[in-house]
């Protein structure tokens, strides 16, 4: 399938990831795991410098989400005007985006992915949880508590 990768590469050069649709809020978690992911696969299956360069440009878009004043991600981004927007965080959305960031980081060379990301684990990893190593559902960012249901008893596992 060397012509159709031929064509998507083509294609791919020509989108602008820094631009879209107006006042669309974009999700962080989505595009992390499936634009940036898959762009990420296809640079370590192709080695195509292009792809990483556009990577790099999806990795950037989304980057000012990583600005919260609690080091906690917002979760969704209005790419065009570079403006986070303020949505409750999902444990689970907030704890996958290191696969991507810390690769994105080890393939440009830029540590500013790993730091910023690394930092969602390191602030989980010391947040109280109701049972050891079981987190509920949502990050509260003001007060930097875990909550949602996790309603379960220990006699249950």
């Amino acid at each position: 399938m060397k012509e159709e990768f031929q064509e998507a590469k083509d294609y791919l050069a020509n989108i602008n990831f820094n631009q879209t649709t107006p006042n669309h809020q974009t999700s962080l978690f989505e595009s992390v795991i499936r634009v940036l992911g898959g762009l990420l696969s296809a640079y370590e299956l192709s080695g195509e410098a292009i792809i990483l360069e556009k990577a790099k440009d999806v990795g950037e878009s989304l980057f000012p989400c990583f600005n919260h004043p609690s080091g906690i991600p917002y979760g969704f981004i209005n790419i065009n005007t570079k403006t986070p927007i303020e949505t409750q965080n999902n444990v689970a959305e907030i704890g996958t985006l290191q696969l991507e960031y810390h690769k994105l980081s080890q393939l440009t060379g830029e540590k500013k992915y790993y730091r910023k990301t690394q930092k969602i684990i390191d602030i989980l990893e010391n947040m109280k949880t109701p049972y050891p190593g079981v987190y509920p559902i949502y990050v509260d960012k003001i007060n930097m508590t875990l909550t949602g249901i996790c309603e379960f008893k220990l006699s249950n596992l």
